[in-house]
């Protein structure tokens, strides 16, 4: 008959400003602000630098549960296809994502920074793509001191499909 051993796996956790340097692939939790981390190791194990990283967990991202996946982008060039709005006090957004349309594939990150208040925004997309997509990005303030993006298609043909995930920068 075979042993079976159930065994419990701990990782270090308690409030941020206690965190210690972790170990190598060692993991802590920060009990206070819902926050991962991992050991960097050593620069002798081949780390670009000594310390702890933070892991992203759907509580750095507070956009629709952190993610929209497969939303549809119709062929429409008049209208704003798909926008997500976002509270004004998050003054940097990043959105990853992937973009697919007939079998053109474009992979980047749009960047956005604002200031509500001055109603400015600055916005730039990073991106690369097997050939043209025709979709563009844009980042704007709505009246209601909100930065929406949108995508919009800038010729006609198929329909295109985005997936992207969203975080939040704080300056």
């Amino acid at each position: 008959m075979a042993i079976v051993q159930i065994s419990q796996i701990k990782n270090r956790r308690g409030v941020e400003s206690d965190l210690p340097q972790l170990a190598s692939a060692e993991l802590g939790w920060s009990v206070d602000t819902q926050k991962l981390y991992i050991g960097n190791g050593t620069l002798a194990e081949g780390a670009p630098e000594i310390g702890n990283t933070r892991i992203l967990t759907t509580q750095d991202l507070p956009f629709a549960n952190g993610a929209v996946i497969s939303q549809g982008l119709s062929d429409n060039t008049t209208s704003p296809l798909t926008s997500c709005t976002f509270a004004s006090t998050i003054p940097g957004i990043i959105m990853n994502y992937v973009l697919t349309r007939a079998s053109n594939v474009r992979v980047g990150t749009f960047y956005v920074t604002s200031n509500v208040t001055a109603n400015v925004v600055h916005y730039s997309d990073d991106y690369t793509e097997t050939d043209l997509t025709g979709v563009y990005f844009r980042a704007n303030i709505l009246a209601n001191n909100q930065t929406r993006i949108s995508a919009n298609l800038t010729s006609t043909g198929s329909a295109a499909q985005i997936k992207f995930s969203l975080d939040s920068v704080t300056f």
